[in-house]
C-alpha cells in the first residue's frame, strides 16, 4: 500500500518538478548567454587591426593566395594610395572601421583621376580581396569593397603592330630593354614573365623556354614550352656562359620588384617618342580619359596574328602563348 501511495504522490507532482526542472534550465542557459554576450562587448572593445598595420598583416596571413614579389609589389602601391588616403579622413583608424561609405568616396575620387576602367577594378579586386582573408584578425562583419560595382571593360583600340613597326621597335632599342622587346616579339611572353625570365627557364642548347606563366600559376600551374626563335636566340647568346645565372635581365628585374610601373612607362616611351607610334587613341563616346592602342602587350598580340596568318592551328597557338579561351 506503500508503494502504491508513492507511485501515486510521484504521478501528481511529477509535472510540478519538471516544470521546475526546466525553469533552472533555462535559467542556466540565459546566464550563459549572458555571459556570451559581455565577453563579445569585451572582445569586441578591444583593439583591432588597424588600417597601418593591415599590410604586413596581410603578407603574413596564410589565407592569401600566392602572389610574385612583382604582383606584391602592385598590390602595395595601391594600398599605400588608400591607407594615405584613408589615414587623411580617420587618422589611426581600425581597419573594421572602413564603411560602405569610405569605399563609395574612395572610389569616386580614383575615378575622379581619369583611371581606366581595368585600373579601377584592380583597385576593388585587390581591396575585396585583403578584407576577405583579413576578417578574422580585424574582425570585419561587413566586407565594404562588395558593394562596390566593377566597372566594364573597354578593349576598344588594342591592336598587333605591323611588320615595319616591329622592326623599328626592335632595331631602335638598345641593351636589356631591346632584349626585352626581342623576348616579348619572338614568344609571346607577358610582360611580367619576360621581364623575370630566368636562366634556368632557358635552354639554348634545345631552344626551348620552359616556365610557368605568373598570371595563371596559382589557377593551373601549368608549364608552358616556347621554341626559341633564332632572332631571340642570337639575343639572348650574346650573354656570355658564365654570366648566365639567376635573371636573364637583372637591371629591368629589379626595376620591376621596386615599381613595375616603371616599366611599363619605359617601353610606351620607346613605342611613342622613339618609334614615334601613337600608343593611346581618344575613347569612344568623348570624355578625358584614352584608351590604350600599343604597349608591350602588342607584341603578343603581334606573335599571335603572324602565327595565325601562317596557318598554325589554333590549338598550339593557344599552348604557346598559355591561353585557354580563342579570343
Amino acid at each position: 500500500a506503500l508503494g502504491e501511495a508513492i507511485k501515486k504522490r510521484d504521478r501528481v507532482l511529477n509535472p510540478y518538478n519538471l516544470r521546475e526542472e526546466k525553469d533552472r534550465a533555462e535559467a542556466a542557459l540565459a546566464r550563459v548567454q549572458t555571459v556570451d554576450q559581455k565577453l563579445a562587448k569585451a572582445i569586441d572593445d578591444l583593439p583591432a587591426l588597424t588600417v597601418m598595420d593591415t599590410w604586413d598583416t596581410f603578407l603574413k596571413s596564410p589565407a592569401r593566395s600566392d602572389a610574385s614579389e612583382a604582383t606584391l609589389a602592385s598590390y602595395l602601391i595601391k594600398w599605400k594610395i588608400f591607407m594615405a588616403w584613408i589615414e587623411a579622413r580617420r587618422p589611426g583608424g581600425e581597419l573594421r572601421a572602413v564603411s560602405v561609405q569610405d569605399a563609395n568616396d574612395f572610389s569616386c575620387m580614383l575615378m575622379g583621376k581619369g583611371l581606366t576602367p581595368n585600373t579601377f577594378n584592380k583597385y576593388v579586386g585587390l581591396f575585396t580581396m585583403m578584407f576577405r582573408v583579413l576578417a578574422d584578425e580585424a574582425r570585419i562583419t561587413v566586407n565594404p569593397w562588395t558593394k562596390i560595382r566593377r566597372k566594364r571593360l573597354n578593349t576598344q583600340g588594342r591592336r598587333a603592330l605591323t611588320v615595319n613597326e616591329l622592326q623599328k621597335v626592335l632595331e631602335s632599342a638598345t641593351g636589356e630593354l631591346q632584349t626585352l622587346l626581342i623576348i616579348g616579339a619572338y614568344s609571346g611572353l607577358r610582360l611580367c614573365d619576360a621581364v623575370t625570365l630566368d636562366w634556368g627557364e632557358v635552354d639554348l642548347d634545345r631552344g626551348i623556354i620552359t616556365l610557368r606563366p605568373r598570371k595563371t600559376a596559382s589557377k593551373t600551374g601549368k608549364f608552358v614550352g616556347v621554341p626559341i626563335h633564332p632572332t631571340l636566340h642570337a639575343a639572348l647568346s650574346q650573354t656570355p656562359p658564365n654570366k648566365r645565372r639567376s635573371s636573364v635581365l637583372p637591371d629591368l628585374k629589379k626595376m620591376w620588384e621596386e615599381n613595375p610601373d616603371g616599366i611599363n612607362y619605359r617601353v610606351k616611351k620607346h613605342f611613342s617618342e622613339t618609334c614615334k607610334i601613337e600608343t593611346t587613341v581618344p575613347r569612344k563616346g568623348g570624355g578625358k580619359n584614352r584608351v590604350a592602342l600599343v604597349g608591350f602587350h602588342a607584341l603578343r598580340h603581334t606573335i599571335v596574328s603572324q602565327l595565325a596568318s601562317k596557318g598554325v592551328p589554333l590549338e598550339v597557338i593557344r599552348g604557346l602563348v598559355g591561353h585557354g579561351g580563342e579570343t
